[in-house]
């Protein structure tokens, strides 16, 4: 498919997938997401609680993600045995570490926002993402589930009462609630290399073809904030030009999508 410029889904090289997103879709959770882009289906759920700080950061709440990897997600996964099963899990976990250290380097918004009470309370925020369908590209799907779930979540005004040293949430009433501060999205689009050629969002049959994969985050203003490669050469700074403009590209069409969205 190389030579003719279109692969098995149809797309040419550098098209990625339709991205169809729907917020506030679990009733139980404070806030959630469903990010599908083609087969590839994420949920995100995002709970509340309080918990102490932790010193020396005491104005500072906690961000905790965890993506739930399972191997009924995909076909690929259905005859692994049980050791494979388990690196599924450990994708997962890797995955999940890699999404909370993006979020909390990029700044996207200030832990000290989730502080209710110095030294006393602050807010935990948990964001547990299920993978509905792996057909590739979890990375871009993931994050966008995680902003858009981020950018509908409320936190409920509280009051802390000295005289008996607890925390009183005021959950009554749909006005005593106020979003999240936001400074801007995080945006991403994830690429791949094969015999010299970019290739745009690749599916999970695309992905084992790759010699290497190259995972970009954009903000809002178009600063990149994270950029990383694996796999076995390295990239010239043509190619790194064309990877940056293309992705330009699709943070713009992620923010429409974005701006879209019920808050």
């Amino acid at each position: 498919f190389l030579a003719q410029n279109v692969r098995p889904d149809k797309r040419s090289l550098h098209d990625c997938r339709s991205v169809l997103i729907e917020t506030n879709c679990i009733s139980t959770a404070d806030a959630s997401a469903v990010v599908k882009m083609g087969a590839t289906t994420v949920t995100c759920g995002v709970k509340l609680e309080i918990a102490t700080p932790r010193s020396p950061n005491v104005k500072q709440g906690f961000l905790e993600i965890d993506v739930i990897l399972d191997a009924l997600s995909t076909l690929k996964y259905h005859s692994l045995s049980s050791y494979e099963q388990q690196c599924v899990k450990n994708e997962g976990k890797a995955l999940s570490r890699c999404l909370c250290d993006i979020v909390l380097s990029s700044d996207m918004f200030a832990l000290e926002s989730l502080c209710i009470e110095s030294e006393k309370a602050v807010w935990i925020i948990y964001c547990d993402l299920l993978c509905v369908c792996n057909d590739g590209n979890l990375f871009d799907a993931c994050l966008l589930s995680i902003v858009a779930a981020l950018r509908t979540l409320r936190l409920p005004h509280t009051c802390y009462a000295e005289h008996d040293d607890l925390i009183y949430v005021d959950n009554t009433k749909s006005n005593n609630f106020y979003p999240l501060s936001l400074k801007y999205d995080l945006l991403p689009l994830t690429f791949g290399i094969l015999d010299g050629k970019i290739i745009v969002d690749p599916t999970i049959d695309e992905l084992p073809l790759l010699s290497d994969v190259i995972h970009v985050v954009l903000n809002n203003h178009g600063d990149v904030i994270h950029l990383h490669k694996s796999g076995q050469k390295n990239i010239d700074f043509k190619t790194l030009n064309v990877i940056l403009e293309i992705a330009q590209k699709r943070s713009h069409e992620l923010e429409q999508i974005l701006m879209t969205l019920k808050k």
